[in-house]
């Protein structure tokens, strides 16, 4: 059985890139910190990401394809 299955990620939205990003998070089965350190961002980053307060720089949005990757063509 997937992650995926277990933590119900189904029913999360994904309707904004924010949404999209802790989704992949959760899935992967980080926190907000070993997320950020893994992107070499702060934790704080993480969460405004998330809330589409900021939105990722071209250069964070390459270390993050990789984990959007669990979304059909976006």
């Amino acid at each position: 059985m997937s992650i995926a299955y277990l933590g119900c990620f189904e029913n999360l939205p994904e309707h904004t890139l924010g949404q999209r990003i802790k989704k992949a998070r959760l899935y992967h089965g980080y926190n907000k910190r070993e997320f950020g350190k893994k992107l070499g961002v702060s934790t704080r980053m993480i969460l405004w990401w998330e809330k589409d307060v900021y939105r990722p720089s071209e250069k964070y949005m390459e270390r993050l394809d990789k984990f959007l990757a669990i979304f059909p063509s976006l």
